[in-house]
């Protein structure tokens, strides 16, 4: 007997692969901006958003959500979802109105599995864990997409290692994708800087090989005497010598002499002062101290500015350093080149100064 089933039942949704280029997007240390300026952030938020949202529709991306502060979206072209990409961080680089703010992007090619319209599978996973990786404003894919697009799109691909992927058994050899140049280090002619250690740990290797080479040679220098000197003192007997010659000095001095050693005579900047004794005189002059260096005064908007650029890098910290070194820097550019020389990594570094390349100069 067969039994009947009820009308409204549904069938259950079928299940299909399909090869697909998976992008994940999010925005470089949100929480941090919005602990900044909490407004103003989800205010720049939704104008990144708008944009890669246009970019999708312009290269054929399918928009399949957007949790929180970034977006997920398949493409059926890897070459597509790389150029979608690039665009989108090329259209965000030239934005002087999103206070510094960027995106990271990850994308990897593989199956992914649809149940009805909805995709699951290891290939999001991949792009979402590649993305955590990238740098903010970069863009960083799996080896797999760099053999898919390499011969076909004008980029270069900077080889990223094989990092630990979360909850990824599997080896994944990372690039970062570049098409534009930035300021590095070297373009601006600035050496490496030691990090504040009282704000966060220290880098191994803080001392450059230049500030290496220049305390080298300081150290011989102040050892070596100069020829005219070492022919003095030469000359000069040693005071064993003059004691062995002349042995007047051997006998015992009385109570009333005068000390065998003259006292130093004043320092020519503090006159001596009429019945005040030689120790009260050397404190004196040791207690004067150094006048610092005058601090320029840096309107509030290039404060503000400044201190969102860094926050994309350090978080909430990014307000306290820049209230802390503002006021030791004589102009705007020194106050972000100091600033710069506390991120990490060159790459940090170049995206600062790009983002207030306005700024450099002042």
């Amino acid at each position: 007997m067969a039994t009947d089933t009820p009308d409204n039942e549904e069938a259950a949704p079928k299940r299909k692969r399909r090869l697909r280029a998976a992008l994940a997007a999010d925005i470089a240390n949100f929480s941090g901006r919005v602990s900044v300026n909490e407004t103003r952030a989800f205010s720049n938020l939704s104008a990144i958003l708008k944009i890669g949202r246009e970019e999708l529709t312009r290269h054929d991306g399918d928009l399949i959500g957007m949790p929180g502060d970034g977006l997920f979206a398949l493409f059926e072209s890897a070459v597509d979802a790389v150029q979608c990409a690039l665009k989108i961080q090329e259209r965000l680089a030239t934005q002087t109105n999103l206070g510094g703010m960027r995106l990271r992007i990850g994308i990897h090619v593989g199956d992914v599995l649809f149940e009805g319209d909805m995709p699951f599978g290891e290939t999001l996973n991949i792009a979402a864990r590649l993305e955590s990786l990238a740098d903010p404003g970069g863009i960083l894919v799996s080896g797999t997409m760099v053999d898919a697009v390499s011969a076909r799109i004008q980029a270069t691909f900077e080889d990223r290692g094989v990092p630990s992927l979360k909850n990824i058994p599997r080896r994944i050899t990372t690039f970062a994708v570049h098409s534009a140049d930035r300021l590095s280090d070297t373009d601006m002619g600035i050496p490496s800087l030691p990090l504040d250690t009282t704000m966060q740990l220290p880098r191994a290797g803080s001392l450059t090989a230049a500030a290496a080479a220049a305390e080298a040679k300081k150290a011989p220098e102040a050892t070596e005497k100069p020829p005219q000197t070492a022919a003095v003192e030469k000359s000069k007997p040693s005071q064993l010598e003059q004691t062995v010659a002349d042995p007047e000095p051997l006998a015992r001095p009385k109570a009333n002499d005068a000390p065998l050693v003259p006292p130093a005579p004043p320092s020519p900047r503090q006159p001596p002062v009429p019945g005040q004794s030689t120790s009260t005189r050397s404190r004196s002059a040791t207690a004067q101290p150094t006048p610092p260096t005058a601090a320029a005064t840096i309107p509030a908007e290039a404060i503000n500015e400044i201190t969102e650029a860094l926050a994309v890098h350090l978080g909430p910290v990014a307000r306290l350093m820049v209230n802390r070194k503002s006021k030791t820097a004589t102009s705007a550019s020194n106050l972000i080149e100091t600033l710069a020389g506390e991120l990490a990594s060159s790459d940090e570094r170049a995206k600062f100064r790009t983002r207030l390349i306005k700024l450099i100069g002042r």
